[in-house]
């Protein structure tokens, strides 16, 4: 690529930025195009016909790269904000969990390695977070969780023994192994399995149904806020086994699931 081709055109969501000197920017994007990357915007703070606007978090935009071969750090030519999720501001429960978002997405995934469907899973979910009410927060933040571990391959198993596939009875309260891969009936416990997560029958009905619904569908699932508690535990658990260490969001959104269930007893 020559020095005078602005580079690749393609969407991209904001995962952390930093200033760079007075007027530049470096970002974490997650490109639609080549997954993760880390990129340098030269000038993007002060008035440019070609940068519009400086990174923000969790912003969705339009960004020209020139992918510099060998290096770490690629250039941004051009950029154009499609939308800052403006709704995300208006509500802490909104915004912690669009943090949530941008931090698996970070943590997640490897540089330049492509997955459309996380990057598309994302933007919906971003979408559907603008405009969720305070109860519906966790169901779209659940959704998020449980479709991204399965699109990395560690879906929890929720219908049954992860162990030896039998069906779990629909009212009854289960236990959960993040290491075994979900749920482990009496049967396959034997003696002693750490980490063990216990979940009413509530939470696990809530989590089936967040699985399964669309981004739409789960603005309008609502749960009880004792059983989001345990529900975001569980979550919480998969994905710090997957990355082999706890998020910093995960801090924030436990605290707003608590809050929410203290208030619920006054």
């Amino acid at each position: 690529m020559s020095a005078k081709d602005p580079g690749e055109t393609t969407p991209a969501l904001v995962l952390k930025r930093q200033d760079y000197s007075e007027n530049s920017q470096i970002a974490r994007l997650m490109t639609r195009m080549r997954g993760k990357a880390s990129v340098l915007a030269k000038g993007i703070r002060k008035p440019n016909p070609e940068l519009l606007g400086a990174f923000d978090l969790a912003q969705l935009g339009e960004a020209t790269i020139r992918w510099r071969k060998g290096d770490s750090l690629h250039l941004v030519t051009r950029w154009r904000v499609v939308t800052g999720f403006p709704g995300l501001r208006n509500a802490l429960g909104r915004f912690y969990a669009a943090c949530h978002v941008t931090e698996v997405l970070c943590e997640g995934h490897r540089d330049l390695d492509p997955d459309t469907a996380a990057f598309d899973l994302a933007v919906e979910t971003l979408a559907a977070l603008e405009i969720a009410e305070p109860t519906a927060v966790p169901a779209v933040t659940a959704r998020f969780d449980l479709r991204w571990l399965a699109g990395a391959g560690f879906a929890p198993v929720l219908d049954g023994c992860a162990v030896c596939a039998k069906p779990a009875p629909p009212k009854a309260a289960v236990k959960i192994s993040p290491g075994r891969g979900g749920i482990v009936c009496g049967d396959c416990l034997g003696g002693t399995t750490p980490g063990l997560i216990p979940l009413a029958s509530a939470g696990r009905r809530f989590l089936l149904a967040a699985r399964d619904a669309s981004a739409a569908d789960a603005l309008g699932l609502p749960a009880d806020a004792a059983d989001i508690v345990a529900v975001r535990r569980v979550l919480d658990a998969a994905l710090e086994h997957v990355m082999e260490k706890e998020l910093k969001s995960a801090r924030f959104l436990r605290e707003i699931d608590v809050q929410r269930a203290s208030d619920a007893l006054v």
